[in-house]
């Protein structure tokens, strides 16, 4: 959100819903990280292209009212298998 480029794993990337090479750069390895972090250390271009798009995700994504009425849906939904719970 701060609109900075990210380098992160897979996992972490999931966290927000990003897509890899697209919002973010995924790395695995210690040696992949350093891959990632000069590729965009050396690319004006990429850095920009890669803060913009993260910060559009979690902007478009991750508001107060979009993920609360994403929790809705999970409660609504765990009430719809118990109703007793109703």
């Amino acid at each position: 959100a701060m609109g900075v480029p990210v380098v992160c794993s897979r996992a972490a990337s999931g966290g927000i819903d990003a897509v890899a090479d697209e919002h973010v750069l995924v790395a695995h390895t210690a040696s992949d990280y350093v891959t990632q972090i000069m590729r965009v250390l050396g690319s004006r271009d990429i850095r920009q292209q890669f803060a913009a798009a993260g910060r559009e995700r979690v902007l478009t994504r991750h508001t107060w009212p979009s993920s609360m009425r994403h929790l809705d849906e999970l409660l609504m939904g765990q009430l719809r298998q118990h109703p007793a719970a109703q």
